[in-house]
């Protein structure tokens, strides 16, 4: 498959629906679909982000900006609020970008849904200092709710985690969480790859894999959905750029699906069963 090819299957099989957004939803803006062309070296890859403005995607006012080519929360936000990229709501596919932490909390957003005012709730690559980095996280859930709660953490560093159907899960240990969080450094610039498949989300920072996720949970597993970033408020400073997506096509997707059946790729590693709680 050429390269032409390769970027025409990226858009007719991402776009759900297109329309205009921008930071502030309130001035018109010549992108209709929150793309802007093939990534440069990287076939079958188009930019989510054009490097200078925020067309394409929606926040809060005075809570996102762009400075020197990245995008970035300012630290005006009072509370949580999320910067959601419009026009998109991939299912099966690999988003590649470079994140920047400084203080508060962030993250990174997947497969989740907009549910207004700039608030999201879904999977979110938990964006933070390097000893917690490597959280699959469930945004929004309540506290308060039995089942809800044990979703705050769906697996952390080292760990690949099955979620069934009824809420029970298998952990399975891949690696040591301090090493592998090693690899995350505060303060810089590091690569972030989340590929999903099927119920599949991994998780890597600068090439080494941090979490592996597969998850059937009745109500709560996502197949689909909406790309943002989050502001966790009270000064929170994160920055992201070189974003970009690819999807897989259903023939791959499929036979991804054939072959990862839970361990199926496992190193050594400790298996625990966890009951819903």
């Amino acid at each position: 498959m050429n390269i032409t090819k390769a970027v025409a299957l990226v858009l007719t099989m991402l776009l759900s629906t297109a329309h205009t957004a921008c930071a502030d939803d309130s001035q018109p803006q010549a992108n209709h679909v929150g793309l802007f062309g093939q990534q440069p070296g990287e076939p079958g890859f188009v930019r989510l982000f054009n490097g200078t403005d925020l067309d394409g995607w929606s926040g809060q006012p005075d809570c996102w900006t762009v400075r020197d080519g990245a995008i970035e929360s300012t630290g005006k936000g009072k509370a949580r609020n999320w910067l959601i990229h419009q026009g998109l709501a991939p299912a099966d596919f690999e988003l590649r970008l470079q994140f920047r932490f400084q203080k508060g909390n962030s993250g990174v957003q997947v497969r989740s849904k907009d549910i207004g005012d700039w608030q999201v709730r879904g999977y979110q690559v938990e964006i933070a200092n390097h000893d917690v980095m490597g959280l699959w996280h469930h945004s929004l859930m309540s506290p308060d709710e039995p089942i809800q709660k044990t979703r705050k953490h769906l697996a952390t560093a080292g760990q690949r985690v099955l979620i069934r159907k009824d809420a029970t899960k298998t952990v399975d240990l891949f690696g040591s969480p301090e090493h592998i969080q090693s690899n995350c450094h505060d303060g810089e610039w590091n690569e972030l790859v989340v590929i999903a498949r099927g119920p599949r989300l991994i998780q890597k920072i600068n090439g080494v894999v941090f979490s592996d996720l597969t998850d059937h949970q009745t109500g709560f597993a996502s197949r689909a959905g909406v790309i943002a970033f989050q502001d966790h408020g009270k000064g929170t400073i994160a920055a992201f750029r070189n974003i970009r997506i690819r999807s897989f096509d259903a023939e791959s997707t499929t036979s991804q699906d054939k072959a990862t059946q839970f361990g199926a790729d496992r190193t050594s590693s400790v298996t625990t069963e966890e009951p819903a709680k």
